[in-house]
């Protein structure tokens, strides 16, 4: 009888100042269900000052700790771990964001294990929180395009739920109160907005409270699964109750990622339902980083993160370049991840903007066909002129303050990708093409937006 050892697994966690999040995503680990003579948990920490490097090194004697002198971002941070892989067989990535299953490492494990030529098996990554849907609703508007409330405030059981509750169907964010950085949110006629509830709690008294107002008087109905409300806004703000009660949901963060028209990479089914729509095993485009097995065959052939990429699209470039080698990714929704999205880095942010066109623009130039290429680089620079032309030279023919800012990150991020061409048309002419043409690929995999 042959007896078969353990596969030896590396989990890799990246630190920059999560504190009690990063605590929280290694006591997490610690549970998940995987013999511990065969688990190695690397955490790799990017010159944090949250102190916890002390506090793990104490309560968590089994995690290896390796510190790095400066911020060298995600793709720099990982690839400390990723380099010497001498006994192991496969490298997990986790988000320190994100909370895994106590089953999540064994369907992985499973998958590369029963196919050689997958590269990376990745989780079902869904939002920490569960969510119930408020519906807010004007029935004296027919139209779409009609203007419907102004929402500026919304708790749970008396508790801010603003900065992780999701603005869907019908929300339009793009004003500020305050102090300048306090965002609103106007509505059509019918939106809905999910509030963020504890995953499976009682909530059987629980209230959603939310402050509205609108540009005139206006009969708005307010409804959380059976519960609903009608009540009158005006154009002062006021606080309105409804009790939160019915089923919550799930919504997914990620279930592999895709590759869209335009070169983007995107995360599929992001923002939906969890409805059971991907409770089926599929390949994919591209994996995520931020909860994803890794076969060490894979990393020797195909190479680890450029380090160039500091954060953003280094796992959508590392995808593509072993798609090109033929090597081929797969979801696995029975390997469950609760993820906190950009915890770590504000969503809609400048700097977030600079590394995401910059590096968007660095891997189509090193995987892409050359019209994919060429036409991103034209709607961006398109895009751009509009924008000078509308946030800063007419206000300036107006005699107003123009806005330069949004123009100024975009003309700094193309600059910053002009930078990389060499290295990447250089890595682009060495890289090795399996059995398909850039082409075929990009026509294979791409989606419609």
């Amino acid at each position: 009888m042959t007896v078969t050892a353990t596969p030896r697994v590396r989990v890799v966690v990246l630190n920059y100042d999560g504190g009690d999040m990063t605590i929280r995503c290694l006591e997490a680990l610690h549970a998940v269900e995987w013999p511990p003579e065969a688990l190695e948990i690397v955490l790799v920490d990017n010159a944090s000052i949250d102190g916890i490097v002390p506090i793990v090194e104490r309560t968590m004697p089994s995690v290896r700790v390796v510190e790095h002198t400066h911020n060298v971002g995600f793709a720099g941070g990982c690839n400390l771990a990723l380099r010497d892989l001498e006994g192991v067989d496969y490298v997990a990535l986790l988000n320190n964001d994100a909370i895994p299953d106590r089953n999540w490492l064994r369907p992985l494990v499973e998958t590369l294990g029963a196919d050689a030529g997958i590269g990376a098996a990745c989780s079902k990554m869904v939002f920490a929180p569960a969510f119930v849907a408020l519906t807010i609703e004007c029935p004296e508007l027919f139209h779409d395009s009609d203007l419907g409330v102004r929402i500026s405030g919304l708790t749970l059981d008396g508790s801010e739920v603003w900065d992780h509750a999701q603005f869907a169907d019908g929300c339009h964010r793009g004003e500020t109160r305050g102090t300048g950085d306090e965002p609103v949110c106007w509505t059509a006629p019918r939106a809905e907005v999910r509030v963020p509830v504890e995953p499976g709690a009682d909530r059987a008294d629980a209230e959603v409270a939310i402050e509205l107002s609108a540009d005139v008087d206006k009969l708005v109905r307010l409804s959380v699964g059976g519960a609903a409300v009608e009540v009158k806004v005006g154009p002062d703000p006021q606080w309105y109750r409804v009790p939160a009660v019915g089923p919550s949901f799930d919504v997914i963060n990620n279930v592999g990622s895709r590759l869209v028209l335009g070169g983007y990479g995107g995360d599929r089914g992001f923002l939906e339902r969890d409805a059971g729509q991907y409770d089926e095993p599929a390949d994919v485009f591209a994996w995520c980083g931020g909860a994803v097995l890794l076969s060490v065959r894979y990393l020797r052939e195909v190479g680890i993160f450029d380090d160039r990429y500091f954060m953003y699209y280094e796992d959508t470039d590392l995808s593509w370049r072993g798609q090109l080698a033929g090597w081929r990714y797969r979801y696995v929704p029975d390997s469950l991840v609760r993820h906190e999205h950009s915890a770590t880095a504000e969503e809609g942010s400048l700097r977030r903007a600079h590394f995401v066109d910059r590096n968007r623009f660095a891997t189509l130039a090193r995987n892409a066909p050359w019209p994919m290429l060429g036409e991103a680089v034209y709607v961006y620079l398109r895009d751009t002129l509009v924008i000078v032309k509308h946030q800063v030279a007419l206000p300036l023919l107006r005699r107003s303050r123009p806005s330069p800012r949004l123009a100024l990150q975009r003309m700094r991020a193309f600059g910053a990708f002009v930078e990389m061409v060499p290295r990447q048309l250089a890595t682009r002419r060495h890289q090795h093409v399996d059995g398909t043409t850039r082409r075929e690929l990009a026509d294979r995999w791409a989606v419609p937006q």
